[in-house]
């Protein structure tokens, strides 16, 4: 009776399923196996047969794996990309409670330019002057950090000289560009504003320590 092609099965799972005992491989069946010139290697057990079709294995097995390569990049998740800076862009150009309030470049932005305003600082900081407005006495505390990196401390110069209401000229040392949330208090109420400082080429012109 002929040898039928049948999908590959397991030599164990022949053995189970199988109605008819299977016998050993004779030498024979080891020459014919050997002697084969067409990839298809074929094997009689009874009526039954095994087939191992090795190129054509080989191709599906590629195949697949290829499938399930294309499926599970395509499934990633994309990579989340940098959180965008979102300026302040207050009414009147001051941020303010009954407290203080702080006058915020146009636009939430401060660009250190070649010829701008501002100053560059031995070590590469950026330093840019603000107007503060206490509107109760105390001491104006300043303080900032970076929203979008890794950065040192945002750095505050507050002068003495303007007594404990009223009318505060700063400075604030940014150690480098990126997204930088400021926030002041006087006593209980802070305010916070989001600015965006960029660098232009070397900056200003004015260095100083």
């Amino acid at each position: 009776m002929g040898c039928r092609t049948r999908p590959w099965r397991s030599w164990r799972s022949l053995r189970e399923n199988s109605s008819k005992p299977v016998r050993e491989l004779s030498p024979s069946d080891v020459a014919d196996v050997q002697g084969s010139s067409t990839g298809i290697h074929s094997i009689r057990h009874g009526e039954q047969c095994l087939v191992c079709e090795d190129h054509k294995m080989n191709r599906r097995l590629w195949s697949t794996i290829g499938l399930f390569l294309l499926v599970a990049g395509g499934s990633a998740p994309a990579e989340e990309s940098a959180p965008s800076c979102q300026p302040t862009h207050p009414q009147g150009g001051w941020v303010s409670n009954e407290e203080l309030r702080v006058g915020s470049p146009d636009g939430g932005r401060i660009v250190f330019r070649p010829g701008g305003p501002g100053f560059v600082t031995a070590n590469g900081s950026l330093g840019w002057k603000f107007l503060w407005e206490r509107l109760v006495t105390g001491t104006l505390q300043i303080e900032g950090r970076r929203l979008d990196g890794p950065a040192d401390p945002l750095r505050a110069e507050v002068p003495s000289a303007y007594g404990v209401a009223g009318i505060q000229p700063t400075y604030l040392i940014f150690p480098l560009p990126g997204c930088w949330e400021i926030t002041g208090r006087v006593r209980d109420k802070p305010v916070s504003m989001v600015l965006l400082v960029e660098k232009v080429g070397d900056g200003p012109q004015w260095r100083r320590n």
